[in-house]
């Protein structure tokens, strides 16, 4: 699945001023991020940092998949770049592809299938969300709580990712995966390849929602810009 050679490649033509063992270095380090990954119609993938997963809650989510006899692929993104698209996006995702969505949809399996994956969902939720990300930037260092939830392959054009927010309750948590669903049969699949819907859960309502993510995002650099124009002012008024 690691092509070497092709990672080489390319970051030689990217990292230009890097040597010849930094770039084996870094293929090292990238192989054996690979390595976990895994292929097959029983497989369910998480991306994950391992700051906020170790080793031993890994092997807890192996044996409550393996209850239904499906197999976990991982995938640590510790170390690795992360997209600034980040509010609207889930950085820990339980990935369900779209074989085991329909299975589930079609009540193939009996309900103790989708049962699992709500259970292993839960369980991934609990463990992380009082957790935070170190993350480093050129002015600062944070730690933040990361977007979680699951994803779910309607087809290989249509892909929702639900977000699980970590300050509501797990009574809430279950209704909503409960719902997940019910969401999943009012969709109509895309024609064409899209982009994955950000979906999130109206607690009021109890359904899910998609979100407008273009939207929120031009909501954020409104708020960013007239964010520093109000700190300017105070600025202003505090030299005069």
């Amino acid at each position: 699945m690691f092509d070497r050679k092709t990672f080489k490649e390319y970051y030689r033509k990217l990292m230009t001023s890097w040597t010849e063992q930094q770039l084996d270095d870094y293929a090292d380090f990238m192989e054996k991020k690979y390595s976990t990954i895994k292929k097959g119609e029983n497989v369910i993938h998480l991306d994950y940092f391992g700051e906020l997963i170790d080793d031993h809650e890994i092997s807890t989510i192996e044996t409550l998949l393996s209850k239904s006899n499906l197999e976990l692929s991982r995938y640590d993104k510790s170390g690795i770049m992360v997209a600034s698209f980040e509010d609207f996006m889930l950085q820990v995702a339980l990935f369900v592809g779209d074989k085991t969505t329909q299975d589930v949809l079609l009540g193939l399996g009996t309900s103790a299938l989708w049962d699992t994956i709500k259970a292993t969902t839960l369980y991934i939720w609990n463990t992380i969300r009082n957790r935070t990300l170190t993350k480093l930037s050129s002015k600062k260092i944070t730690k933040e709580k990361v977007n979680f939830g699951i994803k779910m392959s309607f087809d290989k054009n249509t892909t929702f990712e639900f977000k699980i927010d970590a300050d509501i309750t797990e009574k809430i948590a279950l209704k909503s995966l409960d719902k997940v669903l019910d969401f999943l049969k009012t969709v109509k699949p895309n024609n064409t390849n899209k982009h994955p819907d950000f979906v999130v859960y109206n607690i009021e309502k109890e359904t899910w929602e998609i979100l407008d993510v273009h939207a929120e995002f031009r909501k954020q650099i409104i708020a960013s810009k007239e964010n520093k124009k109000l700190d300017t002012l105070n600025k202003n008024k505090a030299n005069r």
